[in-house]
């Protein structure tokens, strides 16, 4: 009897387990530009964005320090002083990190698109669940403070 549930249990553990680990480690379906703009968040709370008609999620964007290439290489600095980070892809206008949480390795992106008028959108969205305990903001804030402190260093 004990077998049957500590079986029962291990296989329910491996199931789930396996519906977060695959979503958690395959590139988001809504990530990139479309149409010159980094792609709109998801409906859910875990996402902020300097471009988002959902007034709560809406941050500011950054301004290019010096030029965009000088701006995205501080931005890789600054997200590097947060945490676990690797760069998915960087082209002259747009720059796409990956975060990794420590404690449960969930896996966010986060987008950095430069503009014409001359600032550079942000989007960052965790790829699974709803919530997020407010570590999309919370890494935004740490890297956007970072980034504007090499902006008029002391």
């Amino acid at each position: 009897m004990n077998y049957i549930v500590i079986s029962g249990v291990v296989l329910s553990l491996l199931v789930g387990g396996m519906w977060v680990y695959t979503p958690n480690n395959q590139l988001p379906d809504d990530l990139g530009i479309i149409d010159g703009h980094l792609q709109p968040l998801r409906d859910t709370p875990n996402g902020i964005a300097s471009v988002t008609d959902q007034a709560n999620k809406r941050v500011a964007a950054f301004p290019v320090i010096d030029s965009i290439a000088h701006s995205f290489d501080l931005i890789e600095q600054a997200a590097r002083s947060y945490g676990e980070v690797r760069v998915q892809s960087r082209t002259t206008t747009y720059l796409h990190l990956v975060f990794t949480t420590p404690r449960m390795r969930f896996h966010d992106d986060v987008e950095w698109l430069a503009n014409a008028s001359g600032t550079i959108d942000v989007r960052s969205q965790s790829r699974i669940g709803k919530g997020d305990m407010g570590e999309n903001r919370t890494r935004y804030d740490h890297i956007r403070t970072a980034y504007l402190a090499q902006k008029d260093p002391l």
